[in-house]
């Protein structure tokens, strides 16, 4: 069916569904494949509702290294972004049941009405490997419409930087980011280039 209404359709979709992923991943640092893996019951209740949690847990099924972290959403504008997608899939029957209401164990994103996105496990001389290209392209398209550059990391990368240079510390930001130790995000800190900009009038 290539009607004129189902390409809108499809389009508007693709508007709510994306602009709740791009909001997500600036908002919280979660990683591709855990966007994949949430499910609906992990960020709202069965009548659709994302409530504003500090105590919120990430599920170690979810954690990209299988490790329970801080998952809190707080911000207002997020939380809204968030239930607009899922208003989109209630009204339009994408991971209801079959009485209609939102199902809490479906993905909480979608490809399509029945189906979330996919992650690709490898597991080569037994290093295992998950790919999530799947929900990638989506977020290089979705940056690239909105004139963001960089690459599917940045977006971890921003929210560190962003938290950093508010005062965050830096034990937090780790808690929150879920990396195996803090290393990786005083990396990120020292790479900051409005630090390194800073550091080179300093020379001059």
């Amino acid at each position: 069916d290539r009607s004129p209404s189902r390409g809108l359709g499809d389009v508007y979709k693709r508007q709510i569904r994306d602009h709740a992923i791009l909001r997500l991943i600036y908002g919280y640092p979660i990683r591709p494949v855990e966007l994949i893996r949430l499910i609906t019951r992990d960020l709202a209740n069965d009548q659709g509702q994302v409530l504003a949690k500090r105590d919120r847990s990430m599920r170690v099924e979810i954690a990209f290294n299988g490790r329970e972290r801080p998952f809190p959403i707080l911000d207002q504008t997020l939380i809204e972004a968030l239930e607009a997608w899922l208003v989109f899939r209630i009204e339009n029957g994408w991971g209801v049941t079959s009485t209609g209401n939102i199902d809490l164990d479906a993905p909480f994103f979608m490809q399509s009405k029945n189906k979330g996105f996919l992650v690709r496990t490898t597991n080569t001389d037994d290093v295992i490997r998950h790919n999530a290209d799947s929900i990638n392209r989506v977020i290089r398209h979705r940056m690239k419409d909105n004139g963001l550059t960089g690459s599917v990391d940045s977006a971890l990368r921003t929210w560190t930087l962003d938290r950093h240079r508010d005062g965050g510390d830096l034990r937090l930001i780790w808690a929150y980011r879920g990396d195996n130790d803090i290393e990786s995000v005083k990396r990120v800190v020292r790479r900051d280039p409005v630090r390194l900009g800073a550091l080179v009038e300093k020379i001059y």
